[in-house]
């Protein structure tokens, strides 16, 4: 995992030096050029690979932060890179972030489930199914769709109501839910998480 973890450093600091040129440089072949290199920069699949590492290794606090470093991370591209995903002009440089998945997703129930947190846990997969959150509490998932839903809700003119971004829970979910509560003891909030496959018509494993 510090093998791992020291490879990680070492993609973002190369990650930070390509945006940081981008975004000043004013050449346009300049641009090109150092758009069409293919550089090493930490995608979902190295976040979810360094998190999944960490939970097995009963790490949890460590997978924790490199998810909140996710969600904090934004990467600049010109519009000639092949990873873009807005719509922009011939020149223009736009801002891209990582957009969890299911399996992300399940990887942070994994390290509520190992430090026997159910109330995060069950925020968790509340945000999942509906894109909003809890009490007021602040957003896991939606955090990272924040200039998509906005620039989705300028082409759509849709209201501030409009629903946030949600991940459909599979069964991997509910049983890693069941497993925080059982690190709880805490039965009440397990027989609410069992009742889960029902309202998600996700059938129940072995595990389960």
């Amino acid at each position: 995992l510090l093998r791992s973890l020291r490879m990680f450093g070492r993609m973002r600091k190369l990650q930070y030096l390509r945006d940081n040129v981008l975004l000043r440089c004013s050449d346009e072949n300049a641009q090109r050029s150092l758009s069409s290199l293919q550089l090493p920069v930490p995608s979902l699949v190295t976040y979810s690979t360094l998190m999944s590492r960490a939970v097995k290794l009963n790490k949890p606090r460590v997978a924790l932060r490199l998810w909140n470093l996710m969600m904090t991370t934004t990467t600049s591209y010109s519009s000639g890179d092949t990873i873009t995903t807005t719509t922009t002009t011939q020149d223009e440089a736009v801002t891209t972030t990582i957009v969890p998945d299911v399996k992300a997703a399940n990887i942070l129930m994994n390290c509520y489930a190992k430090l026997g947190d159910v109330t995060r846990a069950k925020q968790l997969l509340h945000e999942m199914k509906t894109g909003t959150t809890l009490d007021g509490s602040p957003p896991m998932l939606q955090a990272r769709r924040a200039h998509q839903l906005q620039q989705q809700q300028q082409q759509q003119q849709q209201q501030s109501t409009s629903p946030g971004f949600t991940i459909t829970p599979n069964a991997i979910t509910i049983n890693t839910l069941l497993n925080a509560c059982q690190n709880a003891k805490d039965l009440d909030s397990a027989m609410q998480a069992k009742s889960e496959f029902d309202a998600l018509w996700i059938r129940p494993d072995a595990t389960s």
